[in-house]
C-alpha cells in the first residue's frame, strides 16, 4: 500500500498545477513539468491529474451534484467499476481524495491494475445497501466486457439485489463510459470520470456517501488544501 503524504513540494505542486489549468495552459505538458520540478512519484502525479481541475471545470461539476434524497423515484446510472474501486480502495485502507470539483476519488487505479478478489464483495454489498437506502425506482449498472472478470461482479450484484428486491440491471457493453453518457439525461448518475460528468445533468456521488458514512477517515481534502493557498481557487 501506498500513503501519500502531504508533503510541502506536493501541495506547491498541486498549487501551481492549478494555476496553470486556470490560465488554460495545455493540461499535459503543464503536468510534466511539475511532475520534474517537484520531483513528483507517480502516485503524486496520478493525484493531480485526477483531483486539481481549472475552476470552470470544477464549479460545473459541483454545480451538478445532488443529494441522495433527489436520487430517489428516479433513475440511477452507475459507472460500475469505477464507483466499486473507489469504494474498495477504501475498504482495503487506502486514501481517497475529495477533489476540487467536489468529487471523492481514488488514484490507486491509475497505477495498480485491479483484480476483482471475494474480499471485494464487501464493496458491492456496501454499494448494494445505498442503493436499496437511496430508493431509485431503477438501477443501471455499466461495465467493461473486455474485463475478465466482469461477467462474475455482474452476476454476484444481480445475485445480492434480488435479496433487496431492487429494480436493478447490470450490463456488460464494449464502451463503458459511452453507454453511461448515452444514459445520462435520463436521470443521475454516479461516477468519478470526469468526461462522464460533464455531460450528465445530475450527479450524484455514492461512492462519496458510502466512504463518509463508513470510513470518513480515509478521505483526504484537497479541496480544503488548495482553499489554503492564497488566492488559488480565484480566478
Amino acid at each position: 500500500m501506498t500513503t501519500i503524504i502531504l508533503r510541502k513540494e506536493l501541495i506547491e505542486a498541486l498549487a501551481d498545477y492549478k494555476y496553470f489549468l486556470n490560465r488554460k495552459y495545455p493540461y499535459k505538458a503543464v503536468l510534466n513539468l511539475i511532475v520534474q520540478r517537484y520531483s513528483l512519484t507517480k502516485p503524486e502525479k496520478s493525484l493531480l491529474y485526477r483531483c486539481v481541475h481549472d475552476n470552470e471545470t470544477a464549479s460545473t461539476v459541483k454545480n451538478k451534484v445532488v443529494s441522495r434524497n433527489s436520487v430517489a423515484n428516479s433513475l440511477l446510472i452507475i459507472d460500475g467499476f469505477n464507483v466499486l474501486i473507489t469504494i474498495s480502495s477504501a475498504l482495503e485502507c487506502y486514501q481517497v481524495f475529495l477533489c476540487d470539483d467536489g468529487i471523492v476519488r481514488d488514484i490507486m487505479k491509475s497505477y495498480r491494475k485491479f483484480k476483482f478478489e471475494n474480499k471485494h464483495i464487501r464493496a458491492i454489498e456496501l454499494l448494494i445497501n445505498e442503493i436499496a437506502d437511496a430508493k431509485p425506482y431503477k438501477t443501471i449498472m455499466f461495465f467493461d466486457k473486455q474485463i475478465s472478470f466482469s461477467g462474475k461482479v455482474a452476476k454476484i450484484i444481480n445475485n445480492l439485489a434480488k435479496t433487496k428486491n431492487l429494480n436493478l440491471e447490470t450490463e456488460l457493453v464494449n464502451r463503458n463510459d459511452s453507454k453511461v453518457i448515452e444514459h445520462a439525461k435520463k436521470g443521475v448518475v454516479s461516477s468519478s470520470d470526469i468526461v462522464i460528468l460533464l455531460r450528465a445533468p445530475k450527479i450524484f456521488d455514492i461512492s462519496q456517501y458510502i466512504i463518509r458514512k463508513h470510513f470518513p477517515h480515509k478521505i483526504v481534502n484537497i479541496e480544503e488544501i488548495l482553499k489554503s493557498k492564497t488566492g488559488i481557487l480565484k480566478k
